[in-house]
């Protein structure tokens, strides 16, 4: 067999690989978002202010990391795509520059800064 074709058959396999764990990688922050929010919500009213304070700041670094995975497999991405070379199929630029992978990055970020907002308004010393 051709040394370059068994070459193209690995990285189309690996580029499949990638795909299922990036969309498992984006299908987890909703998942824990939920499990976060559903936690602070229950516990908000109980009393105490600081359990639902860690329990979003335990949210924070969960989307810090979620973020940060997601990150990384985007580079992973980019370097498939430029192993592939021409042997990629072409896409269009997305409009405006808004890729998945960026959404993907997004989101966490704008989840941990609910979760912000939402632990300043829990704190006893600060009245809006």
């Amino acid at each position: 067999m051709d040394e370059d074709k068994i070459s193209q058959d690995k990285l189309a396999d690996l580029w499949i690989n990638y795909s299922q764990q990036m969309w498992g990688a984006i299908y987890a922050t909703p998942t824990i978002a939920a499990g976060v929010f559903a936690g602070w919500y229950i516990i908000k009213d109980k009393g105490s202010w600081f359990l639902p304070v860690m329990v979003l700041a335990l949210g924070c670094v969960l989307m810090l990391m979620q973020f940060l995975v997601v990150r990384r497999m985007g580079q992973y991405g980019k370097a498939m795509k430029k192993a592939m070379g021409t042997n990629f199929p072409y896409v269009d630029k997305p409009r405006f520059g808004i890729t998945g992978t960026l959404i993907a990055q997004i989101i966490p970020m704008i989840i941990m800064l609910t979760y912000v907002f939402l632990m300043i308004e829990a704190l006893p010393f600060i009245n809006f």
